[in-house]
């Protein structure tokens, strides 16, 4: 049963991977040989990817890292975990088809970006990341999705699954830099996505203190 449970939500996790792999396809696609309204299409399309995952019930990692305040040890585990079997969806969809549009100048331009920027770059997008997933279980609404998604892609935030795509997609994850990317997108994300729970939390309790 124990592993039943667990392959269960592997499979949940390694899905989100992949969808988002197919957004971050799609995304290139709209944008080489283009005209200038082509990223903004690509921007919109690549929706797709978290309207699925939220509407199938599907585990990724920045969709997830917000939450993890309110769980208990075995759920909070994982979900940091979830990161690994979304990183496998990905890749798999980044490796089925050779590189896709601009992917690989994309890549190095990524790989550029100093320390404290790609930092700063996957702190928003966690941020927009959780307003999607909030706003979804509140309200039963996409539209936060179509709107949170396309600003993050357009203002070059990072997505740590969205980037392990582009980067086995372009063949550039057998690198030392790479990998150091990843991790500070993965960090970045979890800070950006803890952010309003957080401070949502603080603000209630200092609410508190000052009727009490």
């Amino acid at each position: 049963m124990f592993w039943k449970q667990r392959a269960a939500v592997w499979i949940r996790e390694f899905l989100a991977g992949m969808l988002i792999g197919i957004g971050g396809m799609v995304f290139l696609a709209c944008e080489p040989g283009s005209p200038p309204i082509g990223k903004y299409v690509g921007a919109v399309l690549f929706s797709v990817a978290l309207s699925s995952i939220l509407l199938l019930k599907l585990n990724l990692y920045t969709g997830m890292i917000g939450y993890v305040p309110e769980q208990n040890g075995k759920y909070a585990f994982d979900t940091v975990m979830s990161i690994v079997w979304n990183f496998a969806g990905a890749f798999l969809v980044g490796f089925l088809r050779p590189p896709v549009g601009n992917v690989c100048e994309l890549c190095a331009s990524r790989l550029e970006k100093s320390i404290p920027q790609i930092l700063i770059d996957a702190f928003l997008c966690g941020i927009l990341i959780f307003i999607c997933v909030d706003v979804y279980k509140k309200k039963n609404n996409l539209i936060a999705v179509f709107l949170c998604v396309p600003t993050f892609i357009l203002c070059g935030f990072e997505h740590s699954i969205a980037d392990a795509f582009y980067f086995a997609n372009a063949q550039m994850l057998a690198n030392g830099r790479t990998v150091l990317f990843l991790l500070l997108v993965i960090v970045g994300n979890a800070a950006g996505g803890l952010l309003i729970p957080l401070l949502t939390k603080l603000s209630a309790y200092l609410s508190k203190q000052k009727n009490s």
